[in-house]
């Protein structure tokens, strides 16, 4: 959806955050075709988030990952998307920062203070998160204005987290890890890393 007061508050919500200088144009948008095409798109409020602007210069983007978080929380929290007494599942599915983004949009929801910003009141319920990480950024760190804070994708409550490793990522023991085995161009996976 582009309007946030178009979601459905009886169905399952899949969030979709992209990354490091993309848009929601690009994968977010083709994921929400093919759930289309499978019949699935009737049954779940299908949201991409994006922030290309902010996600453009990777020194700067990781710093903007909790503000932009908070951002995406308050806007799904608020009454004309999904409100206060939302219940029903949601599936953060993260690429590259957009898992960081995630992550504080999670923290943000479920009632978890970051910094100076307040969490929800009344919080969501942990238990209707589940998490997904596309090459996880927690190694962005290094390359960011400020590689002392480190920012981990892993929400402060989730109830389940799965981990797709293609060419960066960690390995994360809250998950379940998949290390995908051939990179893109038809690299393997050895000879990347």
């Amino acid at each position: 959806v582009t309007d946030l007061s178009l979601l459905d508050k009886t169905k399952i919500t899949v969030l979709a955050t992209h990354g490091w200088t993309g848009s929601a144009t690009d994968w977010p948008t083709d994921m929400a075709l093919a759930l289309k095409s499978i019949g699935v798109w009737p049954l779940v409020n299908v949201v991409a988030w994006n922030w290309p602007k902010t996600a453009e210069y990777l020194a700067f983007a990781q710093g903007k990952t909790p503000d932009e978080g908070v951002a995406l929380g308050t806007a799904l929290y608020a009454n004309n998307a999904l409100g206060s007494g939302y219940q029903q599942q949601l599936d953060f599915v993260g690429h590259s920062l957009g898992t960081l983004v995630n992550r504080y949009a999670i923290d943000y929801l479920q009632g978890h203070a970051n910094g100076k910003m307040a969490g929800a009141s009344p919080p969501w319920d942990h238990i209707n998160t589940h998490v997904t990480l596309l090459d996880e950024a927690e190694d962005a760190s290094v390359l960011s204005l400020n590689p002392f804070d480190w920012k981990s994708p892993i929400p402060s409550s989730y109830a389940w987290i799965d981990n797709y490793i293609s060419i960066v990522g960690q390995y994360h023991a809250e998950a379940v890890n998949v290390l995908l085995q051939k990179a893109p161009s038809g690299l393997d996976r050895k000879s990347v890393v």
